[in-house]
Order: C-alpha cells, then sequence, then structure tokens
C-alpha cells in the first residue's frame, strides 16, 4: 500500500507533531474509507517559514508547495484550498484532528466541508464516501 509508505517517509521528515495536519485524501485512507497515492499536508506558518528556506517552494498559481518524493508528499502553502479561515482556521484543524498512527488526520465533518466547498467530482465521491463512513460509524455506537 503506497499510503503506509508515505507514512514512514513522512515520519522521517521529522516535522513537529502539534504543527501539521495531513489533509486531502490522507484522512480517508487513514480510516480506510479509500486508498491516496499521495499525502498533503498543512503545517504552521513558523514551519513553512523553516521549510521554504530548506527546501524549494513551486508555485503554481494561487498554490504555493514543497514537494518530496517526486511529488507524492506536498506541504501546501498559500492557496491551498484547506486554508479557508471560514470552515477552519489550521489551529482549530489540528486542535480537533484525529490522532492515527501517530499523524494528525483531518477530522471527517471539516474534510467533508472543505470537500462541499471545492465541489469537483472527485470530492463529490468522497462526500459519499466520508456520509457512509458517519453511518457506518453511529450505527455502531447506536447499537
Amino acid at each position: 500500500m503506497i499510503f503506509k509508505e508515505l507514512l514512514k517517509e513522512l515520519t522521517l521528515l521529522d516535522l513537529p507533531k502539534d504543527e501539521y495536519i495531513i489533509v486531502g485524501s490522507g484522512p480517508l485512507a487513514a480510516r480506510e474509507i479509500r486508498d491516496a497515492q499521495d499525502l498533503d499536508i498543512l503545517v504552521s506558518d513558523k514551519l513553512w517559514n523553516e521549510l521554504s528556506q530548506k527546501y524549494p517552494v513551486t508555485e503554481e498559481p494561487p498554490l504555493k508547495k514543497i514537494s518530496f518524493n517526486e511529488q507524492k508528499i506536498e506541504i501546501l502553502g498559500e492557496g491551498s484550498l484547506f486554508r479557508d479561515p471560514e470552515i477552519a482556521s489550521l489551529e482549530e484543524m489540528i486542535k480537533t484532528a484525529d490522532i492515527i498512527g501517530g499523524h494528525r488526520f483531518l477530522n471527517l465533518l471539516l474534510l467533508r466541508k472543505f470537500k462541499a466547498k471545492k465541489g469537483r467530482e472527485k470530492d463529490l465521491k468522497d462526500i459519499e464516501l466520508i456520509d457512509q463512513h458517519l453511518f457506518k460509524q453511529s450505527e455502531t455506537i447506536n447499537s
């Protein structure tokens, strides 16, 4: 599984655990809802500044990012759809993150909001998967 290998590589980057969160398809893969072929990561402004001094920043307007492992691990900066304070601040995302295997993952309710706002076909499919997962979870809790 590519996802587990990417998590191992992320661990080797030795990022401070309380300064990053995995977003995108990562939270789905961590819960085995669907696989992920890459890791999208948001980091604190402080950590972004440190990383951008060490590694090249790529710009794909409006997005700025730092890529590792042939763009399979991406640190997302300004312009990311996940940097939308109308939905949640980075601090809120980190504070409400689900910790799985030692990594912080965006909780599914916030992930659903970000994907609904973006509204691409793949996001709508992910929303269906999130809804099914949350429904199954609620059935388990209520039984």
